[in-house]
C-alpha cells in the first residue's frame, strides 16, 4: 500500500469514530491517534551507564535486535536510581515500543512482556530508554502493539519514516513526525492473527542469532586449543607466550628485543615431528 499522501489529522478527527479506509477493512489513521508518543530525555540526564550501576535498565539502540525485540541480557544500567518525574515520564512497560530518533533513524524494537522476568528478576527491575530513542504506547484497544511494531519495520513504512527524518551530520526523527505518520491497520482480530504468526518467526531469528553466536565463540576456541596443542610456545589462546601484539611488530613482555612477525619461528613438539 502505497504511503505517499500524507493524512491530516483533521481527517482522522472529524465524526466520533470517523476513519478513512481503503474499502477492504482498513483503516488509514495517523499514529500520534493510536499510541502516546513520548519524546526522549534530554542527554543531561543520563549519566554514563555501567554494566554494574545501581539503577534502571537502559535500552540504547544498539540493544534493538534484528527480529524487532530487546536484547534483555547485557543491558547498560544507570550508576544511581533516579527521581520518580523521570521515571513517570520514561519508563518502559510491556508493550510499549522503542523508535530510534538518532542515527539509525527507524529501526523499532518491542518491549515484549514475555521476556520481562529477565528484568524484574535482578533489582530495580525496570527499564527507561535513552536519549536516542522515543517512545510509543499504543492504545490496546485499537492496536496490537506486536503487530504495530512489524508494521513500523517493514521496509516501504521504514523507508518512508527515514524519508521525513531532519537531514544533517546525524539524521534526526521528532516526536512530531511520528505523531504525524499515517499508518494502516486492519481490524483488531486480524492484527492478533498476524501478530502471532510474527511473533513466531520472531523468536526463530532469536533462537538462530544465539545459536550462531555461540558456534563463532566455540570455532575460536577451538582453533586457539588446537594450536596449543600443536606447539609448546603458545598459550591456550593460541598466541606465542609472552608477546603482546601491537604496531607494526611484536614484543615481549620480559624486555627482549622485539622480533619481526615474519621471524618468529615456532618450536616443533614431538607431536609435529611425527607428522612431518
Amino acid at each position: 500500500m502505497a504511503l505517499g499522501g500524507a493524512m491530516r489529522r483533521s481527517d482522522t478527527k472529524g465524526k466520533a469514530g470517523a476513519r478513512a479506509t481503503d474499502g477492504g477493512g482498513m483503516a488509514g489513521v495517523l499514529l500520534g491517534d493510536v499510541c502516546e508518543v513520548a519524546p526522549s530525555p534530554s542527554s543531561d540526564l543520563l549519566p554514563p551507564l555501567t554494566l554494574d550501576g545501581k539503577g534502571p535498565a537502559v535500552v540504547t539502540p544498539a540493544d534493538i535486535t534484528d527480529a524487532g525485540g530487546v536484547a534483555v541480557p547485557g543491558l547498560r544500567r544507570l550508576p544511581g536510581t533516579p527521581g520518580d518525574e523521570f521515571l513517570a515520564r520514561f519508563r518502559l512497560l510491556p508493550g510499549d515500543i522503542v523508535v530510534v530518533r538518532l542515527g539509525a533513524v527507524g529501526r523499532v524494537g518491542l518491549v515484549d512482556g514475555a521476556a520481562r522476568g529477565g528484568w524484574v528478576s535482578a533489582p530495580p527491575g525496570m527499564l527507561v530508554y535513552h536519549s536516542s530513542c522515543i517512545r510509543l504506547r499504543p492504545d490496546s484497544e485499537r492496536v496490537e502493539p506486536s503487530f504495530l511494531a512489524a508494521y513500523l519495520a517493514h521496509p516501504p513504512v521504514a523507508d518512508h519514516m527515514v524519508s521525513r527524518a531532519h537531514l544533517g551530520t546525524v539524521p534526526m526523527l521528532t516526536a512530531g513526525v511520528l505523531r504525524d505518520l499515517p499508518v494502516f491497520l486492519p481490524p483488531m482480530h486480524r492484527q492478533k492473527l498476524m501478530a502471532k504468526a510474527l511473533r513466531e518467526v520472531g523468536e526463530q531469528m532469536d533462537l538462530y542469532h544465539r545459536m550462531i553466536g555461540k558456534l563463532g565463540a566455540q570455532k575460536e576456541g577451538m582453533l586457539g586449543r588446537m594450536l596449543a596443542d600443536e606447539f609448546e610456545e603458545l598459550d591456550t589462546s593460541g598466541v606465542p607466550r609472552g608477546w603482546a601484539f601491537g604496531g607494526a611488530s611484536a614484543s615481549r613482555a620480559s624486555g627482549v628485543p622485539a622480533v619481526p612477525p615474519n621471524r618468529v619461528r615456532l618450536v616443533r613438539t614431538r607431536r609435529t615431528s611425527r607428522l612431518s
